[in-house]
């Protein structure tokens, strides 16, 4: 197959891989190195089988998001290492997306805030902080109930993180879409006029990938459009606050 990938490493020396069908582990301490697929299933009353879209390690947690179209794709999953079996990984909560209507696409810590992780919806996303669970309270997330973000993400490969922002391409059930940053307190839309008119043009918004990288003292967040009938890159210097196109 074909496409792009998500990655992120826990304290067991796992890595954990998702590519929209599968999970796959691989334990670089095992001998041999093998890549083991994971059949990941919601272990909560009335969980199925968890199609993976998205995962990134948080407090010693895998959080793993549903693939569009997936069976319960409102929730998303909290993972923890198999203590018999160092290639494996099992389910330790399900979480949910409640603003409104929407699915959970992807899970992202939000840098310089170690208990926050934003999770993203098709509309709208929302800021979700660690707790420590308790026998009453097995949930190991909870919403921040006063602050949610009323954009999603059209392409989760435009989700980015660098120092104490993190951006996306975002999108509603009422505009097209812009570039959003933010730090997990508040958020901002850094297209200008000028880019959102550019982007209203593109054909395949949803086939698109960002990153950032730093480069002479400046931040940029590299925007592109693959598809050969959008075939657009641009860049926004976060020191000047400027795009580029390149």
């Amino acid at each position: 197959s074909t496409g792009e990938v998500f990655i992120d490493e826990n304290y067991a020396h796992q890595i954990c891989l998702v590519d929209g069908l599968k999970a796959y582990i691989y334990n670089y301490t095992s001998v041999g190195g093998i890549l083991t697929p994971q059949t990941l299933v919601d272990g909560s009353i009335g969980g199925g089988p968890i199609v993976p879209n998205y995962v990134a390690f948080h407090a010693s947690f895998f959080l793993i998001a549903s693939a569009i179209g997936s069976l319960n794709s409102q929730q998303w999953y909290v993972f923890k290492t198999d203590g018999s079996d160092n290639n494996k990984i099992i389910w330790r909560a399900t979480q949910t997306i409640s603003t409104k209507p929407d699915e959970a696409i992807a899970v992202r810590r939000v840098p310089g805030r170690s208990n926050n992780v934003i999770v993203f919806g098709r509309s709208v996303s929302e800021i979700h902080t660690f707790i420590n669970p308790t026998e009453s309270s097995p949930d190991i997330y909870t919403k921040v109930s006063s602050y949610n973000i009323d954009n999603g993400c059209i392409s989760v490969s435009t989700i980015a993180a660098s120092e104490d922002s993190v951006a996306w391409l975002a999108v509603n059930e009422s505009n097209s879409p812009v570039i959003m940053v933010t730090n997990g307190a508040e958020t901002r839309q850094i297209s200008t006029d000028g880019i959102d008119h550019v982007m209203e043009q593109i054909k395949f918004p949803e086939q698109s990938t960002a990153f950032f990288s730093r480069e002479n003292g400046h931040l940029f967040y590299r925007l592109t459009f693959f598809n050969p009938a959008d075939n657009l890159s641009l860049a926004y210097d976060f020191t000047n606050n400027q795009f580029f196109h390149v």
